[in-house]
């Protein structure tokens, strides 16, 4: 009998569908078979009965082929008990482990620089959910309603991949979202307490406001969703790495300090636009002088005036000779890049 530890990514909505294809009376001597699970959630599966062998489609559960047909035994893993379904279901998917808050907040935090934007916007959606609870479908429907079934597919697939990666992170053995929420039959998977608290302090932090549906009318509402939560992120990140103090003037005002990109933000690409070295915390001013390219940096951290600003531009705005970036041992000159094209986008060099 082969190990259940094949199920480990597999999500207990996924379980319900297949066990109730099994009736009550087969339930002792029905065997299962699953395909290849790769990082799916949704794998195509076989169960065996006193009445026959049938095959059904993960995606949607219904029967595959008309009659339908065996799949090919080199691709499934099994045979599976009901029992031993059950047990990779309730002993470990419904009831999960216990993980302290902070330790949830060190994890995120590490994981926050590359996180998928559609992962960001389906932990906020999960966060506003009722009872903070709902099935990875409804998550993935609940920000792009007209994706494409594979498109959808993808979205769960990116959201167990960021679940796993956490237990790995927290070096926990139990499936991922096992370790983020807790199965309940009527609410789908619901996010623990300890779990929302540190996404509310580290990946959601400051992202509380939640789109107009009137105003996202007619618009692709991931992309927007999704580029709220990628804008939040960017700016947490951009904190942590200067400190929560000015690029330039070491200023710790936080209501004067902005988050501004090198590379525009229409112009990155999806992990640009959440890298925290493709810009800088700059004040107000500064962030609108650079944003224009008005100033710009040297590969030594000098600052770089516009020939645009004459004298006393120059004097009134305060940009003296002498200034330049703050000392980071954190950049190890992975800003360089971004601060070259800033330069050659703004004719510096």
């Amino acid at each position: 009998m082969a190990t259940p530890e094949h199920l480990k990514n597999l999500n207990a909505e996924y379980f319900q569908a297949v066990l109730a294809h099994i009736p009550a009376d087969e339930r002792q001597t029905a065997l299962l078979y699953f395909g290849d699970t790769g990082n799916g959630v949704r794998p195509n599966y076989q169960i065996q009965t006193s009445a026959g062998t049938v095959t059904y489609l993960g995606s949607n559960h219904l029967k595959k082929g008309s009659p339908p047909t065996t799949y090919n035994p080199e691709n499934l893993l099994g045979p599976y008990t009901v029992d031993a379904v059950e047990k990779r279901w309730f002993d470990v998917v419904a009831h999960g482990l216990s993980v302290d808050e902070e330790d949830f907040v060190d994890v995120f935090t590490e994981l926050s620089a590359s996180l998928n934007l559609g992962v960001m916007a389906m932990l906020a959606a999960q966060a506003h959910a009722p009872e903070l609870g709902a099935t990875l479908d409804a998550l993935a429907h609940s920000i792009d309603a007209n994706a494409e079934p594979s498109s959808l597919n993808k979205l769960e697939s990116a959201y167990v991949t960021f679940a796993n990666d956490v237990a790995k992170c927290l070096e926990l053995k139990a499936p991922g979202m096992t370790v983020l929420a807790t199965w309940k039959a009527k609410a789908g998977w619901t996010l623990k307490r300890e779990a929302l608290s540190a996404l509310r302090r580290t990946i959601l932090d400051g992202l509380d406001d939640w789109p107009d549906d009137k105003a996202a009318a007619g618009t692709n509402v991931i992309a927007l969703r999704a580029e709220r939560r990628g804008q939040g992120l960017y700016r947490l990140n951009m904190r942590k790495l200067w400190n929560n103090q000015c690029s330039v003037t070491g200023c710790a005002v936080k209501e004067v300090l902005v988050a501004s990109h090198a590379k525009a933000w229409k112009d990155s690409n999806e992990s640009e636009k959440v890298n925290q070295f493709n810009g800088l915390l700059l004040t107000g001013t500064l962030d609108k002088l650079f944003d224009a390219g008005l100033i710009s940096f040297a590969e030594d951290g000098r600052l770089l005036r516009s020939s645009k600003l004459c004298r006393k531009d120059r004097e009134t705005l305060g940009l003296t000779g002498d200034m330049r970036l703050r000392p980071n041992p954190k950049l190890k000159g992975r800003h360089l890049p971004y601060l070259k094209a800033h330069r050659q986008q703004h004719g510096f060099c």
